[in-house]
């Protein structure tokens, strides 16, 4: 692909719901880069629009495709000046919020265009900025309503109808689209930024517009399924409640319809010998016409023979038609857009927090790692349920390693025995993250101890679950910020509506969850050994031995260099494990290879980072030997090295 016209756009998209992310999305897709920022624990309300596929809102992943996700509270100040730093730098900025909310916020266009004139600032709003009835909420059935387009929608003797689509936001989005580009070109002539003023109502009242209205002062009326100024031109009926669509708008196409119907006389009667008497007599066109399509058994029969002679017609296609279609495919309108987990933007949101602290990392990946088999296994109602539960700040923890099993998860000897509307817990579990300050756990017990791992089935319990109580805090190597702790269960009484998935499939459940959180699972670790490399380098240029900086001697420089080589190795494998995660590929050798190869990886750039500080790298007063005991556990936990092999091993001989 060669250059695309928006390659260098910096777009700043702080928009929910459909308009305005469908416009940022068209951004991305003709090459800009386009930060959407979404409000903290429950981010865009388009993640929860329904339909929704392993807990992944289809309508989320559309609207905000090629963006890049940044979490700000823009009603926390720290938040409001991260965003205005976004904006100083933002060629376009996109927002939606209700008229004056922006300005409240102190990041409306007059406050923004002081800090960066240039800047071109899309409002989206239902109403636009200014008149009455500016700040009415709105979305598009109601943008729908107030244009006129309802009206004109539905049958002639019945009520008036919506639309199929969302159209109010689609013409809003490409209204938004279109006006940025005249902004962009304007800014070019002038060097000025401007505000631009979308809205829904008005992009419908263009569309929904009628001379004659202005003119005759006639309203028009609704006209189902037929035009109220052209015929043929509609949907006519033929057997078994098929359909086909025909456009007549010549003459000559007049008289080539008529013949392919075999009705001739008709192209010279009285009645329909122009445009305005077959729209005067439109009724008895119609029965005309599908009185000829009864006697197609197939409505395809009758729609070749008028392709063949030119008539423009088609069946109504329904989505599985489009997507099967040949000419849609070839053409490249229709593209493959797989779930994705977001694994990439989560690697690189988890490599962030682990180059600052690895162990705080670890808290906030725990939150995912619970919560994650309620959305692979869980009902509507569970992740409804204790999704709001986790988005309102509760601690989850996932709860899968006991005493005497380590990394043999299959191996349960937490058992859950059915006891009338509920299941009776009874057993312990030990190196739990977040344990200590969780609300709570997703737990592996065995519910038929006879099947092994076949017979493990997953529970979501709750901190105040009588017989529910916590151990020691554990105290770690490494990743000390991280709660770990003991968690024991003696005859927890659990309602069986918080089993997750039917039962005995909680360790299907787990793997398929390991599958997906591998890749990230290790991401932490590409920031701790970043840290480690960034503290090396800054060292060889301050620590001077030999009258000169350490950093030119050739022995570090090759110590620096192999870091950089493994970093580079790492990260590329973490960022292609994800990208199949994306793709909705689980590919278990590429997830344990990744997984083990990146955390030795890691740990061996943080030895040399060490070994570059010398007895400083040994001492607490430096940050390398906390660096080195955080780079330890990546190795040990979600699956040691040793098991990774195993499963590398076994996969590539064929045994698994």
């Amino acid at each position: 692909m060669g250059r695309q016209v928006y390659e260098n756009l910096k777009v700043l998209d702080v928009t929910n719901n459909y308009a305005g992310p469908m416009a940022g999305a068209m951004l991305a897709d003709y090459g800009a880069e386009v930060w959407h920022v979404e409000k903290p624990v429950l981010g865009d309300d388009n993640r929860y629009f329904p339909p929704i596929i392993d807990g992944i809102s289809i309508n989320y992943c559309t609207s905000n495709r090629g963006k890049k996700s940044v979490v700000l509270d823009l009603k926390d100040p720290r938040g409001a000046e991260a965003f205005r730093k976004l904006a100083a730098q933002a060629d376009v900025l996109l927002e939606s919020y209700r008229p004056g909310v922006m300005k409240k916020l102190g990041l409306d266009y007059e406050t923004l265009k002081e800090i960066n004139p240039r800047l071109i600032y899309c409002s989206i709003s239902a109403y636009g900025q200014e008149g009455p009835y500016a700040n009415r909420p709105g979305y598009d059935v109601i943008a729908q309503a107030v244009s006129g387009m309802m009206e004109m929608t539905g049958e002639p003797d019945g009520p008036p109808n919506k639309i199929g689509s969302a159209i109010g936001d689609w013409m809003g989005a490409l209204n938004a689209f279109g006006c940025i580009g005249t902004a962009l070109y304007y800014r070019s002539e002038t060097g000025e930024g401007q505000h631009i003023d979308i809205s829904l109502a008005r992009s419908l009242m263009w569309m929904a517009a009628k001379l004659d209205h202005g003119i005759t002062g006639e309203m028009q009326t609704r006209t189902g399924n037929h035009h109220s100024n052209l015929a043929p031109y509609g949907i006519f009926k033929g057997r078994n409640n098929q359909s086909v669509v025909i456009g007549v708008l010549s003459s000559k196409l007049w008289e080539t319809f008529c013949k392919v119907i075999q009705r001739t006389e008709l192209i010279n009667d009285p009645r329909f010998v122009s445009n305005d008497k077959r729209v005067e007599n439109k009724q008895l066109l119609i029965e005309i016409i599908e009185d000829w399509l009864s006697n197609f058994e197939q409505v395809s029969d009758a729609i070749d023979l008028l392709m063949v002679a030119g008539v423009p017609c088609s069946k109504i296609y329904n989505m599985k038609d489009i997507d099967k279609d040949p000419h849609f495919n070839q053409c490249g309108w229709i593209a493959d857009m797989p779930m994705a987990d977001g694994m990439t933007t989560v690697m690189y949101i988890r490599e962030a927090m682990a180059y600052h602290d690895a162990g705080f990392a670890n808290t906030f990946s725990a939150q995912t790692f619970g919560y994650k088999p309620v959305l692979l296994s869980g009902t509507e109602e569970q992740k409804k349920k204790w999704g709001e539960r986790l988005a309102n700040g509760s601690f989850w923890s996932m709860c899968i390693t006991e005493p005497q099993s380590g990394s043999d998860a299959g191996n349960c000897k937490t058992k859950a025995i059915k006891d009338g509307d509920e299941y009776v817990l009874t057993g312990g579990k030990c190196f739990v993250t977040n344990g200590g300050i969780s609300d709570i756990f997703t737990v592996t017990a065995a519910t038929d101890p006879s099947k092994g791992s076949k017979g493990i089935s997953l529970f979501i319990i709750e901190r105040d679950m009588h017989g529910v109580s916590v151990g020691k805090h554990e105290n770690k190597m490494g990743i000390r910020t991280s709660n770990t702790t003991e968690i024991a269960l003696d005859e927890v009484r659990v309602p069986a509506e918080n089993m997750i998935g039917p039962e005995n499939s909680g360790f299907k459940t787990i793997m398929k969850m390991l599958s997906r959180t591998r890749p990230t699972g290790v991401a932490p670790a590409v920031g701790v050994a970043q840290r480690a490399l960034d503290l090396a380098l800054e060292y060889s240029r301050t620590r001077l031995s030999f009258g000169q900086p350490i950093g030119n001697l050739e022995g570090i420089q090759f110590k620096l260099a192999d870091m950089e080589m493994k970093l580079q190795c790492c990260r590329s494998q973490l960022a292609y494990s994800a990208a199949l995660v994306d793709r909705g590929i689980y590919d278990t050798l590429v997830g344990s290879c990744t997984k083990c190869f990146v955390s030795e990886a890691v740990l061996d750039i943080c030895l040399q980072a060490q070994q570059i500080y010398g007895g400083y790298g040994y001492s607490k007063e430096y940050p390398l030997e906390k660096l080195v005991r955080d780079a330890r556990i990546f190795s040990i936990y979600e699956g040691s090295s040793e098991i990774q092999r195993y499963i590398i091993g076994k996969t590539l001989v064929g045994k698994i």
